[in-house]
């Protein structure tokens, strides 16, 4: 008799318990019934919140029904402020795990050039959420936030100075993702630091560089914000500036030379027709007559460069060879009298 009455008196909560055993048990089975669905549609929003949703459901579903056998079953009286703080706990697992999913799959459709901003973007908001859950975990323990935020104020002017380092790193990487000097890919240098590499990561304080001898170099924000930065892979073409000598002797064939190498260069593809293209005499040196070649290639890429640049080189070669010169070096010459 005391059996049924106290299941009389506790009907609701029983038949509440098992709806949610029940849902806790087959929770894998609904749940995948509806994601098959979801995922045939093209909108990529509700598989992101699907996704996030998973985990923190299932334990909700359990966090309900441990509640409420503490609460009806054994008389366990949990306090309001553990149960606000949990659902909260919930909420911000499911709100968190959402940011995740839409980051990633706005990545993957989004160009390269963009990431930074994509995740310096989804970084923020995932502060702002966290400390909008520490604020109200704050208010539902019973402390008022403008108290806090008050001594915070004074603390924080003492916490400020011992952190400086700290927080110009902070802003300078806030103005990295904001005038996007350069972005992870980039080939940059820093001539003052003998730094140079290509960026892999812009984090909040430092940003890691990986240089040309494979090795990660680690440089903290604020050096961007006080040095000039190169950034060579922006570059809309590569130069190719030489100075080639031939023998006084043949001083009357230069120009012929110079005129052949012009028209060498005017018929390349691989030439940037529309930048400078100079071929000129310009300097009679102590054993040569020498000109220069000042062009640009259409490619920036370093390993074609060199080819084209290599290839320009053994023409003008071949030229002053076919037209009875030669490429100087340094002589000494020596009168003799007997």
């Amino acid at each position: 008799m005391i059996v049924l009455a106290f299941i009389e008196s506790h009907l609701e909560s029983f038949i509440i318990l098992t709806i949610l055993l029940f849902l806790i048990i087959f929770y894998g089975f609904f749940f995948k019934k509806i994601s098959l669905k979801i995922l045939k549609t093209k909108n990529t929003f509700d598989d992101a919140f699907l996704f996030a949703l998973k985990k923190p459901l299932f334990f909700f579903l359990v966090f309900l029904f441990v509640k409420d056998i503490s609460f009806e079953i054994f008389a366990y009286q949990l306090k309001t402020q553990v149960l606000h703080i949990s659902l909260l706990g919930l909420l911000l697992w499911l709100v968190i795990n959402l940011i995740n999913k839409i980051e990633a799959n706005i990545i993957k459709e989004t160009n390269s050039h963009h990431l930074d901003n994509i995740r310096f973007i989804t970084k923020i908001i995932r502060v702002v959420v966290i400390v909008i859950f520490i604020m109200t975990v704050i208010q539902v323990f019973g402390y008022s936030i403008s108290a806090i935020l008050t001594i915070g104020g004074v603390g924080g002017i003492v916490i400020g100075m011992a952190a400086k380092d700290l927080l110009a790193n902070a802003f300078s990487g806030l103005m990295l993702q904001i005038d996007k000097p350069f972005n992870t890919g980039d080939w940059i240098r820093i001539r003052e630091h003998n730094i140079e590499g290509v960026v892999e990561k812009i984090g909040w304080r430092m940003t890691r560089i990986r240089t040309f001898s494979k090795n990660p170099v680690y440089v903290p924000n604020n050096i961007f914000s006080a040095l000039p930065i190169e950034t060579p892979s922006r570059m809309l073409g590569r130069r190719i500036k030489e100075t080639i000598g031939v023998r006084y002797d043949d001083m009357h064939k230069v120009r012929d030379i110079i005129n052949q190498v012009k028209i060498m260069l005017k018929q390349r593809e691989d030439i940037d027709q529309n930048k400078v293209t100079m071929v000129n005499l310009n300097h009679f040196g102590a054993y040569s007559v020498d000109f220069f070649v000042y062009v640009f290639t259409k490619t920036t890429n370093w390993s074609e460069f060199h080819q084209i640049k290599e290839d320009i080189l053994l023409k003008i070669a071949d030229i002053i060879k076919e037209n009875g010169a030669e490429i100087a070096f340094p002589t000494t010459q020596i009168n003799y009298t007997p």
